[in-house]
């Protein structure tokens, strides 16, 4: 129908309204998440000075190598289910069937989660000794792969607030995370100077308690005690998939700190990683908004 006094389709008013109110929302989510991708970033940044300052160059080098263990392992082990799980969440029109598809994900990444923690227990030494020629660092890589599992389960939590367009509590659990962490490391380096495991088990700890919040808040309508078998088929080859995308991404990202730390020093490596880390806020600021929203 045509309006008569504007010559206007209602059909094309009411899209162009449609439009109008998905520019709004995407404007209201981008800045939204925007704040909480620099909330989950900043933690880095706000570290740096607390690190470089209660740390030798030599053991920053190190951490920033642990932190590269613990960033591959995450992109393998997490077997791709953040990026998985909407592939099959909107294939179900009842809430039912979502929660299980949701709870079959979750049981997904809690047993690459165990096999990421299980290296950690009876592989962190080995992996301590190839990289160091010492075993002195093996319980600081054991607490980086168990914060990275504990901050893969979060992932995918945060994939499904997100879903649901609950951007509101990413951005608090986003920010808890960030003080939390950033406020147990400098309370633990105060305790135990100079003990590298204190960053990972602040981490950890923050991670932990998100987790426990997670389910207090929504446990009860995101999980299930349904299991879809069926889903594997596709929850898995998908998931694998994205994890090849993710191992790439992170052995372009991080392999240069290996090659700084054969060539060089690892006090050369904590240089590098310090001024990696600071200039990569542009990505912070302006990528990982976009990236977000989209998914």
């Amino acid at each position: 129908e045509s309006s008569p006094r504007y010559g206007m389709s209602t059909n094309s008013v009411a899209g162009e309204a449609t439009v109008l109110e998905k520019l709004k929302e995407a404007g209201k989510h981008s800045i939204i998440y925007g704040i909480g991708s620099v909330a989950q970033s900043a933690a880095g940044l706000l570290l740096l000075p607390i690190l470089t300052g209660a740390l030798s160059k030599e053991d920053f080098g190190a951490y920033s190598l642990i932190i590269m263990i613990s960033t591959i392992s995450s992109a393998i082990f997490y077997l791709g289910m953040s990026s998985a799980l909407p592939r099959s969440y909107y294939d179900y029109k009842e809430d039912s069937d979502r929660r299980a598809v949701f709870t079959t994900a979750f049981l997904i990444l809690l047993t690459g989660s165990f096999l990421q923690v299980t290296i950690g227990v009876f592989g962190s030494d080995f992996v301590s000794n190839l990289l160091f020629d010492s075993r002195r660092f093996g319980r600081a890589i054991y607490w980086a792969l168990v914060a990275g599992a504990l901050t893969s389960i979060n992932g995918l939590l945060f994939s499904y607030l997100r879903m649901l367009r609950k951007s509101v509590s990413t951005i608090v659990y986003s920010l808890f995370s960030l003080f939390t962490s950033v406020g147990l490391t400098i309370l633990l380096l105060k305790v135990y100077p100079d003990d590298l495991r204190m960053p990972f088990i602040a981490v950890a700890m923050a991670q932990t308690i998100i987790v426990l919040a997670f389910f207090v808040t929504d446990g009860r309508n995101a999980l299930c005690l349904r299991f879809l078998p069926e889903e594997l088929s596709r929850l898995v080859p998908y998931g694998v998939a994205s994890v090849f995308a993710s191992f790439g991404a992170v052995i372009l990202e991080w392999m240069d700190r290996l090659y700084i730390g054969h060539f060089m020093t690892l006090a050369d490596v904590g240089d590098y990683s310090a001024v990696y880390r600071v200039a990569s806020l542009m990505n912070v600021l302006v990528i990982l908004p976009f990236t977000q929203i989209w998914s």
